[in-house]
């Protein structure tokens, strides 16, 4: 009777050692190779997913252009973001409200959304005043860490209120941002994003707390209103 057993040859300690090694830097390589996509399945329009009336704020047009979302030019936010909203709303005493939403569907050390305190300065601002800041907004599912900051450019002065939505988190800083992205890429994962700013011009810094509480009044509406039509786009989630 034939014998059809394969005999594996024995191997130095080393060489074994080198192999096992070897397999398991294929294997991570291999994951991180492929990464595993966490964006929106079918990011949604954002043109089409933020309501031209929310609430008592209605789309006006705004002599002003607003500042870019990101250091370059804005003719060039295409190679940084996947869609870019800009409008302003008023409510009905006359309150305006600038808001500009970038979408990115992935997020990698080369490619990631522009913080306002960088990307006002690359356009001439100069920044007056920042302070971390934690939005309330109800129907989010957990505190959302963002910032408010006071920006200047000859006669013009704007109080800015934003957060960063970098995957399921807020993250505060390019650092933050780096990490998170480094955390998700050794998992295989690639997060998306979205900045959501909101702005007012305003006459003189001490109009600054006024114009913040405009902002949460309008980033209420906004998510309130966006929520219906697409979850987890401005607004992240807790992690089950």
């Amino acid at each position: 009777m034939l014998n059809l057993s394969i005999k594996i040859p024995d191997l130095p300690l080393r060489a074994s050692v080198g192999i096992f090694l070897l397999l398991i830097i294929t294997a991570i390589t291999s994951v991180i190779a492929t990464p595993k996509y966490r964006t929106l399945t079918h990011p949604p329009v954002l043109e089409s997913v933020v309501p031209l009336q929310l609430g008592e704020w209605k789309n006006k047009p705004n002599p002003y252009a607003q500042v870019s979302v990101n250091t370059y030019a804005q003719n060039l936010s295409d190679f940084i973001y996947d869609q870019v909203m800009m409008r302003t709303y008023e409510d009905n005493s006359g309150n305006q409200v600038m808001v500009a939403l970038a979408y990115a569907g992935e997020q990698r050390q080369e490619i990631k959304i522009h913080q306002p305190e960088v990307c006002y300065p690359a356009q001439g601002y100069e920044m007056l005043r920042i302070h971390n800041h934690v939005f309330h907004i109800p129907g989010s599912q957990m505190p959302i860490n963002g910032k408010q900051l006071i920006f200047r450019k000859d006669n013009r002065m704007e109080a800015v209120s934003y957060w960063i939505r970098l995957g399921n988190s807020y993250p505060m800083s390019g650092f933050q941002m780096r990490l998170k992205i480094l955390k998700e890429g050794l998992k295989g994962n690639l997060d998306d994003g979205i900045l959501v700013r909101v702005s007012t011009i305003i006459n003189q810094e001490s109009d600054a707390p006024k114009a913040y509480l405009l902002h949460e009044k309008f980033l209420t509406e906004l998510v309130h209103n966006v929520q219906l039509s697409a979850p987890q786009l401005i607004v992240a989630s807790k992690e089950k």
